[in-house]
């Protein structure tokens, strides 16, 4: 690699060589629909999928925890909206913000979302060791939190 010798850590190279991966990744992930569903599907999904593990949220919670960037959560939240599978109600009385919730037609989609998913991650993982697998949704949560950690300080 390019970097090698310029890193102060042991770590630093396979730091640095792990995040290019992922930003490629990403890419390949932004520019193709090898899961089987277009971009704003994509979008939509992650929202519901938020909201099903983790119950009512505000939009700025939505966007500073989930994987979207804030102007596409808002998109996607409109879109929702539009369609009934999401909707905003009173939060907390100290708090005073709108919360949204997903309804019945948003657990059905995001149901239907989940099962073209699930058989793309079938099909795409084929050949992969589950362990490695695991080892590597491990560490990619440990690097997301420490940039969580670096964004917090800063």
């Amino acid at each position: 690699m390019a970097t090698e010798g310029q890193h102060r850590h042991p770590a630093g190279e396979a730091f640095y060589d792990l995040i290019v991966a992922l930003l490629l990744a990403r890419r390949r992930l932004d520019e193709s629909a090898p899961l089987g569903i277009a971009e704003e599907t994509r979008d939509d999904w992650c929202v519901l999928r938020a909201l099903v593990a983790d119950g009512p949220q505000s939009l700025d919670e939505l966007a500073d925890t989930g994987p979207l960037p804030r102007q596409r959560v808002e998109a996607a939240v409109i879109g929702l909206e539009r369609e009934a599978f999401v909707h905003r109600n009173g939060g907390p009385a100290a708090a005073g913000e709108t919360l949204l919730e997903i309804s019945a037609a948003g657990e059905k989609r995001f149901a239907e979302i989940e099962a073209v998913l699930v058989a793309a991650m079938d099909d795409l993982s084929t050949g992969f060791d589950p362990g490695a697998l695991a080892t590597a949704a491990r560490v990619v949560g440990e690097v997301s939190a420490r940039f969580a950690e670096a964004n917090d300080e800063n």
